[in-house]
């Protein structure tokens, strides 16, 4: 985890804080001290806090998403501050004490409150598709060997919608099906079309 926080959050700051720096530093020096004074304790707060181990992904996302909020934010406030300074000087701390409060600590008593709610284990989802898809395709097959034109007319016109083919009893069915002698082979048929 501590690689990823390396690659996708430091790094990239650290050149966009080289490149807002170099443009802006003569002009703006206390400005980006500043600046560079919340990242930094941001950086290496949030460093810290990629160790810890959460027991819901859900509460690791959000957690990211509003620290990642936080550094945006950090970054427009410098932006506007930088540009607008001789105007706001000191009073541009306000923006950053405001974009603390919301994004830090307002944030984090939210995620603690979501780490605290009770979470249902949740079972993955099976896909029937695979078996839809295969349950028609062998129904099809069938079809061609049938000489009933109206059964077949019909069972075409429901082969794409008929959510029995996702079962297994269809599947089963389907097999007898191929397997049966040509007097059960109909009747079999039959019990398929009424099924659809």
């Amino acid at each position: 985890m501590k690689k990823q926080f390396f690659n996708l959050i430091l790094i990239p700051c650290t050149f966009l804080i080289v490149i807002l720096g170099t443009i802006s530093i003569k002009t703006v020096p206390l400005s980006f001290l500043l600046f560079l004074g919340f990242v930094s304790e941001h950086l290496y707060k949030w460093m810290l806090s990629v160790k810890s181990k959460y027991s819901d992904f859900r509460i690791f996302y959000t957690e990211q998403y509003f620290k990642l909020q936080y550094l945006g934010v950090l970054f427009l406030i410098y932006i506007i501050n930088s540009i607008s300074w001789k105007y706001t000087s000191f009073w541009s701390i306000f923006a950053y004490a405001a974009n603390f409060i919301i994004f830090r600590i307002i944030g984090s008593t939210g995620t603690d409150q979501l780490a605290q709610t009770p979470g249902s284990i949740s079972q993955p989802i099976s896909s029937s598709f695979d078996l839809w898809e295969e349950n028609k395709n062998s129904l099809s097959d069938l079809l061609e060997n049938s000489d009933d034109t109206d059964l077949k007319n019909y069972m075409k016109s429901k082969l794409n919608y008929s959510s029995f083919l996702r079962t297994k009893k269809a599947s089963n069915l389907i097999k007898q099906t191929m397997e049966a002698s040509e007097e059960e082979f109909e009747k079999l048929m039959l019990k398929i079309k009424d099924l659809l």
